[in-house]
């Protein structure tokens, strides 16, 4: 949200320049290209977001899915089986890991909420 906020604000000085230079003058040329800027920072943070929420989305999914296929493959006793499946839980671990901690940065928005109520793949 502070990354758009930024941007809006940025926008704005840049609109306003634009409207009070002279023309032709360098005022107007800093006011022309920050507005491009801008509004091109813009559009890619708009389309980014629900990109990256189903990105994130979809891996929380395979998250549930794998803790539900470990719970199936521990009733045997295969050793290859097992260390395969320790590979997968620490890769899982992880990117929960990793998703908890960007949850609390200013990229909160690109992070779906469910994120902070998962727990460590066991």
């Amino acid at each position: 949200m502070i990354i758009i906020l930024v941007l809006v604000v940025f926008l704005a000085v840049c609109v306003t320049c634009l409207k009070m230079a002279e023309p032709f003058g360098a005022q107007e040329t800093f006011g022309f290209i920050g507005t491009a800027i801008c509004l091109l920072w813009l559009f890619i943070v708009c389309i980014s977001i629900p990109i990256e929420q189903l990105n994130r989305g979809a891996e929380i999914v395979r998250i549930k899915e794998l803790q539900k296929s470990i719970n199936k493959a521990r009733t045997g006793t295969r050793m290859i089986e097992t260390a395969a499946i320790q590979t997968e839980i620490a890769k899982a671990n992880q990117w929960i890991a990793e998703q908890k901690y960007y949850n609390k940065t200013i990229f909160d928005l690109w992070i779906p909420d469910e994120v902070e109520c998962m727990k460590a793949v066991e």
